[in-house]
């Protein structure tokens, strides 16, 4: 009889827990329900979907979303977290093949095995050594053999348009670092675990007139905040009373660390940074307030550089500190990009602006299942009111313009003509 007892209580807890299971797998939406449903609850406008039941989730998001929307599986969101950490395992190089001036590097990110190489945007690859050849990459064809042989392990090294000969070696993680802070007698990047500043003598911009810095942001990811504000430390313990801010080809990143950088602008700190307005969002941020050794000092005369790949973050910056009196319009430089650049990017590329996002994603992860959707949540608008999505900050603002031969953060002749821009105006002031 025990016995009897005992197998039925056993059957019964075993047909408990299939029915459970079974219960799970019945109210456990498909990817594709479970991003409908976020779309419903949080894209910025509304968004009639009636065929979820047909499409992927990669399918409704390019059919129903606009262009700054993406899913990802569980996968991707995990490498996509580890990187906005400010982790990488990458080898720190981007490049892009111009008829008009070959292999290109237009990015190099700091602390990368790259950088450590001595690889700096602006740099021009002429030869890669493929299957032991030395090959000239003199042509689109050649340069993507360069590419795929990279990823194939064909690729040994490759040699600078100087002549620096680059060995091209296997890597492994590392904590990047967002800011380059130079002077006319030094410069510093973070090395390490990102956020112990080191001197970098290969980045020393001799020609920058007395007291002024120059310091380029590229990203607002990881730990750009706290980069950001040590930078600040060291220019104000050297005493620098005028600043070039460099955003070119910053994409944006994280609004947390956009108002962490805002308030070390005294005229913006505590105050509106920007606002968003969107179904679900109706919000405003403010900068936040920072200890006195992380605030420039507000007799710093502000100078910020940017490009048609200044955005989102970067463009939400410049309108903080715009629309709170800590910027003027003339003071902003936009680089415009030569004819042969203009030619071969075709139809649709853009010079003497910035890009023009003006909007806010929010990304929504499931929790059950790992994957996340990344979604447009909200428009954005300066503290005066201004909206620049689809528009970006132009010379019809009242900006100025530098010649640049295409889109790069490299310390190059934009640089050169800011700086002989600001030394004729000190000029002229003193003349006065």
């Amino acid at each position: 009889m025990r016995n009897r007892k005992k197998v039925l209580i056993i059957s019964i807890a075993l047909l408990l827990a299939l029915c459970l299971a079974l219960c799970a797998c019945v109210s456990q939406p498909s990817s594709s329900e479970w991003v409908k449903s976020v779309i419903d609850a949080y894209y910025y406008t509304d968004v009639e979907i009636t065929d979820a039941d047909s499409l992927s989730p990669d399918e409704m998001v390019s059919k129903y979303l606009d262009k700054y929307s993406r899913y990802y599986t569980a996968e991707e969101f995990m490498e996509l977290s580890y990187e906005n950490a400010g982790n990488s395992i990458s080898y720190g190089m981007g490049m892009v093949f111009y008829p008009f001036a070959g292999a290109v590097v237009v990015s190099c990110t700091g602390n990368s095995p790259a950088w450590k190489h001595g690889v700096r945007a602006g740099d021009i690859i002429t030869y890669a050594v493929i299957d032991g050849e030395r090959v000239m990459l003199d042509s689109y064809e050649d340069y993507m053999a360069f590419i795929n042989g990279s990823g194939e392990g064909k690729v040994s090294a490759y040699i600078l348009s100087d002549g620096t000969m680059i060995p091209l070696e296997s890597y492994s993680a590392y904590k990047q670092s967002y800011v380059l802070l130079a002077t006319a007698s030094s410069a510093w990047t973070f090395t390490n675990n990102g956020l112990t500043m080191a001197q970098s003598n290969r980045d020393v911009i001799t020609y920058l007139p007395e007291g002024t810095a120059y310091l380029s942001l590229n990203e607002f990811s990881g730990d750009a905040a706290m980069q950001f504000k040590l930078a600040v430390e060291k220019i104000n313990a050297l005493g620098c009373d005028r600043l070039i801010l460099d955003l070119r080809s910053n994409p944006g990143g994280d609004l947390n660390v956009l108002t962490e950088i805002a308030g070390c602008f005294p005229a913006v700190a505590g105050k509106e940074a920007l606002s968003s307005k969107g179904k679900a969002v109706d919000e405003s941020y403010s900068a936040v307030v920072q200890e006195e050794k992380y605030t420039l000092s507000s007799d710093t005369e502000l100078f910020v550089m940017a490009n048609s790949q200044t955005a989102s973050a970067s463009e939400a910056l410049i309108g903080a500190l715009v629309g709170n009196g800590a910027l003027a319009y003339e003071n902003i430089f936009l680089s415009s990009y030569s004819s042969d650049y203009m030619e071969s990017s075709g139809e649709g590329a853009k010079t003497g602006q910035t890009y023009g996002k003006g909007c806010m994603q929010y990304i929504i992860s499931n929790t059950s299942t790992g994957e996340a959707l990344s979604l447009t949540a909200a428009i954005l608008y300066w503290p005066n009111g201004k909206c620049i999505n689809d528009v970006g900050i132009t010379a019809a603002d009242g900006c100025r313009l530098l010649s640049a031969p295409y889109p790069s953060y490299a310390v190059n002749t934009e640089v050169e003509q800011l700086v002989n821009i600001i030394s004729s105006q000190s000029a002229e002031a003193l003349a006065a």
